[in-house]
């Protein structure tokens, strides 16, 4: 067992002991919790990773690392192995990495007698061939069909989560690779549907994102949860925590590259200096390498500073030296000496050398977290959290208000005879009135006509000048002005409860005030009806559903509905008797 791991499990089982015990935390007058604990270290490499671990081996909540490359992570590459594979069955590398995975669990035996001797055929036609020799192998092709069958129809998301849950595969991962797993498997997920919300949904084009991406997951653990965090002490500037551990102290910072930056005459040029050889180097060589250094201890000395500055109430310092020995200057060197100084308590535990400073606690406590809301440690999952989710009932349709159930007034076809240019200018129109509100009105006209030029609208002249003017018309009448004032918002999706149904949709426009709030639906008819009764049915349910579905969103306002119509232009308001009786 390596030093490092050493210190991290004795670190883990001081804070399980302490949360075993329930050790008090004098500032606060409780229990310790893990959210009490930081743990701070100099490099994301190596020890961090054995630190998380050990605390999930204590069974301790830990938010895990703040950063990590997801596709280095062993449970993200075995999950981009298998949609590999699923995409395309004939990678015989992506096929056997897959088996390999704990998803399958086969070994070295094992692929080598599915693999021995099939010529040229690819590995999975092979292995569907010798299926039959074991029934591991039978129910792994089983599977396999499956997960490629899934890829051709599912969304990324979906089809991990499928992998991951009903196909028992994140069980499967946390059971070889340890509960760490579990973290870069949540980012996994999340990138899945980040990448749906950005791109089309394919699972092809999605590995092909992740894997040249590289990603590097940032994680927020400053978010007030109960864990112990692990991190940076360049990533914990502006944190703290009441107990802070500095495992990682027997190191120095080193140039990683050997290149030197020097400055030639007068001017701020900088020019890169790469001595091959430290016993051949010049005298310029040798003060701009002496310059570094003197600028990396100076920065040391400030993160140290940080490190040491993030405690509220209790600072331990460990560190664990490789097998050159403890570096000068490093940490733990310039804290012991300091200590020594300042303290005459000195401690031998397990054989080591502990000096301690302490000062009684003196204020009040602060008691404004003073529940113990820690969850016992050994909880057992609850029976529910181990069985596959029941089928729920299928629920009734949204009801989408731009789609009530009467028929709608009849517009030409976006293919017809016109080629859609009815369709197209209806289309154009409302999106200007949703864009150019945001805007400066002196820039409106430009950006207008610079937007209806685009070539896949395929306007005339005439045709571009039409759409403008009618949108400014709208823009600049003085009984428009508080549509697109700073109260109003464009594009408003709504969601809610009508009867039985759930609403679903997105109002035009949309004006709340402190007494009122106002629903404008576009509409690009022309020639536009002169009277409420000449208005279509179909627009009126559509305005009703919103009327009232926004009433019990806003039970003390009065909710008023107009349409808009652009081919004038002039604003209809509808009355609450006529929307009453289009909503019953």
């Amino acid at each position: 067992m390596t030093p490092g791991v050493r210190l991290a499990q004795r670190i883990a089982g001081t804070i399980a002991d302490w949360l075993h015990r329930g050790e008090i935390l004098e500032s606060r007058a409780r229990p310790i919790q893990p959210g009490d604990v930081m743990i701070l270290v100099q490099r994301r490499a190596g020890f961090i990773d054995e630190m998380v671990r050990a605390l999930k081996q204590q069974k301790i909540p830990v938010a895990g690392t703040d950063r990590m490359i997801l596709t280095e992570q062993l449970p993200v590459k075995d999950l981009i192995s298998l949609g590999r594979f699923a995409s395309l069955p004939d990678d015989d590398l992506a096929l056997a990495e897959v088996l390999k995975s704990p998803l399958f669990g086969l070994d070295d035996d094992d692929l080598f007698n599915i693999a021995w001797d099939r010529g040229d055929q690819s590995l999975w036609e092979v292995f569907l061939e010798r299926r039959h020799l074991a029934p591991a192998y039978d129910a792994a092709a089983r599977t396999l069909e499956e997960f490629r069958d899934a890829a051709d129809r599912t969304a990324p998301y979906e089809f991990f989560a499928a992998v991951l849950g009903t196909a028992r595969g994140r069980r499967k991962l946390a059971g070889r690779l340890g509960p760490e797993a579990n973290d870069p498997i949540d980012e996994f997920l999340s990138l899945c549907l980040q990448y749906e919300r950005l791109h089309a949904p394919t699972l092809e084009g999605f590995l092909h994102w992740v894997e040249t991406a590289e990603t590097e997951i940032k994680r927020d653990l400053e978010l007030g949860k109960n864990e112990v965090r692990v991190l940076t002490v360049h990533g914990a500037k502006g944190l703290q925590a009441p107990i802070v551990f500095l495992p990682d102290t027997c190191r120095t910072a080193h140039d990683s590259n050997g290149i030197h930056w020097i400055q030639e005459g007068s001017g701020d040029q900088l020019f890169p200096l790469w001595p091959a050889r430290r016993e051949r180097e010049g005298e310029r060589a040798f003060k701009a390498r002496n310059a570094d250094k003197i600028i990396q201890e100076q920065e040391s000395r400030r993160l140290l500073y940080v490190a040491l500055t993030r405690a509220e109430d209790r600072l331990y310092i460990g560190g664990f030296e490789g097998t050159s020995g403890r570096p000068a200057n490093c940490w733990y060197d310039l804290i012991a000496d300091a200590m020594r100084e300042l303290s005459d308590s000195v401690n031998v535990d397990d054989g080591l050398a502990i000096l301690e400073l302490r000062s009684e606690q003196l204020q009040e406590p602060d008691k404004k977290d003073v529940l113990d809301v820690r969850a016992p440690i050994d909880m057992p999952l609850p029976s529910w959290a181990q069985r596959s989710a029941p089928v729920e009932a299928s629920p009734p349709s949204p009801l989408v208000p731009s789609q009530p159930k009467v028929l709608e007034p009849p517009i030409r076809s976006p293919m017809g005879p016109d080629e859609g240019s009815r369709y197209r200018r209806g289309r154009l129109i409302h999106r200007l009135l949703e864009l150019l509100p945001e805007l400066e009105p002196v820039d409106w006209l430009e950006t207008a006509m610079e937007f209806v030029s685009n070539t896949q609208y395929e306007l005339d002249q005439e045709a571009k000048q039409e759409i403008v003017d009618v949108t400014l018309a709208v823009l600049n009448d003085p009984e428009f002005a508080p549509l697109f004032g700073p109260n109003s918002r464009a594009e408003v999706a709504i969601a809610g409860l009508e009867g039985e149904f759930v609403v679903s949709g997105q109002i035009d426009r949309l004006l709340v005030t402190d007494e009122s709030v106002l629903i404008v639906d576009y509409k690009s008819d022309r020639p536009a009806p002169k009277s409420i009764e000449a208005v279509p049915l179909f627009y009126l349910k559509q305005l009703a559903v919103y009327w009232a579905t926004l009433s019990r969103i806003y039970p003390t306002r009065s909710i008023r509905c107009a349409l808009l119509w652009t081919d004038g232009p002039k604003l209809m308001e509808v009355s609450s008797k006529a929307l009453s009786a289009c909503a019953s």
